[in-house]
């Protein structure tokens, strides 16, 4: 089974839409978006609105949006309903087509129950089915301030010197976590304490 490009059209523009159902929409906006023919979904759209998907607003701030909520909208029907002016093969018009077999035909009744399991297959399948999950949204972590960057980079200035003090050897065992972090208050208040007080004198 194939869709129409005006089916594909028409299924494209409605998950677009349900994507934003509030926002209005213009059918050049989203011929844009879409990288669509506008002139072909403008009769896409026409199609939608007659069958009560879409409604439109016109004006100045006009645009186009879901009639009706995405969850209550079945893509087998959307289907049917915009492939009805396309029988899949000439017998399945409605003026039953010129095919000389039609009398004695006996592939149509085959077609007939493959294109109904098409459709009900897609009738599983909701508008809101088809629209993407939104992107999480990135946590802005607070820049922090001057006295904090300044804080960290005397901590680790200190830190460093404190761990290489401490360095390992036959009689003397490589420092812990701990004594890591002791040696680097130990630092901090003497050392570093030291050149903040000459600094002032």
């Amino acid at each position: 089974m194939r869709l129409t490009l005006f089916t594909d059209y028409g299924l494209r523009t409605l998950m677009r839409l349900a994507e934003e159902p509030t926002r209005l929409f213009t059918t050049e906006a989203i011929a844009d978006e879409l990288r669509l023919s506008r002139h072909h979904l403008t009769k896409v759209v026409g199609s939608l609105r007659a069958a009560g998907y879409v409604d439109t607003l016109r004006g100045a701030r006009g645009g186009l949006r879901l009639a009706r909520p995405a969850e209550t909208i079945r893509i087998g029907e959307v289907a049917r309903r915009l492939e009805s002016g396309y029988p899949l093969v000439e017998c399945f018009r409605g003026d039953g087509g010129h095919c000389t077999f039609t009398s004695h035909c006996r592939l149509k009744r085959r077609l007939i129950a493959a294109s109904e399991a098409f459709f009900h297959e897609l009738d599983s399948m909701t508008l809101a089915d088809c629209v993407p999950p939104a992107p999480p949204r990135r946590r802005n972590a607070a820049a922090p301030d001057a006295a904090e960057r300044e804080t960290a980079v005397v901590a680790t200035v200190c830190g460093s010197a404190a761990l290489s003090t401490g360095s390992a050897s036959p009689g003397n065992p490589a420092p812990t976590l701990a004594e890591g972090r002791i040696g680097h208050a130990s630092l901090f208040s003497g050392s570093c304490g030291r050149r903040n007080s000459a600094t002032k004198s």
